[in-house]
């Protein structure tokens, strides 16, 4: 998780517990200014650019190709 502060251009990320106490634990700190910031590069914020949303599917899969498996000969000792 992280926090950035876009008017001073300083970001922090957590590197406690991801749980609830621990970021909260994490939240305070940062409000009272005891958490460890760090300078966001380049002295400017990222541009947001836009993507399509995900349509809700998987990626195709390559078709499976045929193994003929007749000239295997496997005993169960082998296994």
């Amino acid at each position: 998780m992280a926090v950035v502060n876009a008017k001073k251009l300083k970001f922090s990320t957590l590197r406690g517990s991801f749980s609830e106490t621990g970021i909260n634990e994490f939240l305070r700190d940062l409000s009272f200014g005891r958490g460890q910031t760090a300078p966001v590069k380049g002295a400017e914020m990222p541009k947001i650019s836009t993507t399509e949303p995900w349509d809700g599917k998987d990626g195709e899969l390559p078709p499976e190709e045929d193994i003929d498996l007749s000239d295997v000969d496997l005993e169960k000792d082998e296994l």
